[in-house]
């Protein structure tokens, strides 16, 4: 891989961390706008501390080396995120949806691209 593209995924993938250590963060301190929007959601704030938990831990398993615990966090927020795109879809509106849903599909790729790598790695063990 060339090291543009290899500089390019690295920031991709500081970014999207960055993004949910805040967005997990703001639901662990229970700011004022997500306390509103889950009970928009109709959801009780124990949900909203769970899914800041998900966000916070499952960015920092975005930075580990490892690729099986990569794997487990990409997929995590990919279903985070289709959950949120979901609900979004239900109580709002498509334009508000679609964050949420970009997320899931960015994820959906990290998830088939992680996923083909461990595979290609542990036939090549065999």
């Amino acid at each position: 891989m060339s090291s543009i593209k290899l500089t390019i995924l690295k920031l991709l993938r500081w970014t999207v961390t960055l993004f949910f250590l805040v967005a997990g963060t703001t639901k662990l301190l229970a700011l004022n706008d997500m306390t509103v929007l889950f009970d928009h959601f109709q959801l009780p704030l124990w949900f909203m501390y769970l899914t800041g938990i998900i966000e916070v831990l499952s960015a920092i398993g975005l930075l580990l080396w490892n690729q099986k615990i990569g794997l487990m966090a990409a997929l995590t927020l990919f279903m985070t995120m289709l959950v949120a795109g979901i609900f979004h879809l239900i109580y709002d509106s498509l334009i508000q949806s679609v964050p949420a849903i970009s997320l899931a599909i960015l994820f959906a790729f990290w998830v088939a691209k992680q996923y083909a790598h461990l595979n290609l790695n542990r036939k090549g063990e065999m």
